[in-house]
């Protein structure tokens, strides 16, 4: 397989995960999932690894990073138990890591399937609002009226990854932010407020939780 001979490529620099103890990888693959369940976000601890097994903190993230691409692909594939095993051992693990491995993710496999079977969306986010409401009184054909806009500064921000999971590293999330001014009406903005809370009415309802659950 291209993932089999990509790890083989890097013999020079494999991971000392790969020839680490069954405590040491079971407590790197509980790591590993976090990273598959939360993103590189809700990772902590990677100084304190460091200094505890007295390796480099580049050599942590690399850990986890290999075994989070591990999981992955073996959930990808549905690999059963024997098959990790087999496929751990074509990634020249040693027998202590690769039992440790295989046992722990036969544990999490449907949980981990259940999520990198769902594509991760990067889109826009929310970020403020601000506004400017400005009225005109008159104008040289007519004296007295009313006409109100609105002046609306929408800041989002967007988030950027080429591939969660890289053999080696830890990819790293790029987040760019953007400002867009737009002019509007009363009705306008009034019609808007009417679909936003439609959308958030409908949010309540069961199909919509369901949906909502899948990309948490």
């Amino acid at each position: 397989m291209a993932f089999v001979k990509l790890l083989q490529q890097q013999e020079h620099d494999k991971p000392f995960i790969c020839h680490a103890d069954a405590f040491v990888a079971e407590d790197f693959a509980k790591v590993a999932v976090n990273l598959i369940m939360k993103g590189p976000s809700g990772i902590k601890g990677y100084g304190a690894a460091a200094k505890r097994l007295q390796i480099t903190l580049d050599e942590v993230e690399q850990a986890v990073s290999t075994i989070a691409s591990i999981f992955v692909r073996a959930a990808r594939l549905n690999l059963s138990k024997d098959q990790m095993l087999e496929f751990l051992a074509d990634l020249s693990f040693h027998d202590a890591s690769r039992q440790a491995l295989a046992e722990f993710f036969s544990q999490r496999a449907h949980e981990i399937r259940s999520m990198v079977s769902v594509p991760i969306l990067y889109v826009p986010s929310y970020q403020r609002l601000d506004w400017r409401l400005d009225v005109q009184i008159a104008s040289r054909s007519l004296l007295n009226q009313s006409h109100p806009s609105f002046l609306l500064k929408l800041s989002t921000k967007s988030f950027h990854s080429r591939d969660r999971f890289q053999v080696g590293a830890i990819s790293r999330e790029h987040k760019e932010k953007h400002v867009k001014y737009f002019e509007a009406d009363y009705v306008t903005l009034k019609r808007i407020c009417e679909q936003l809370e439609q959308a958030l009415a409908e949010r309540k309802g069961a199909h919509c939780r369901r949906v909502i659950r899948q990309f948490k």
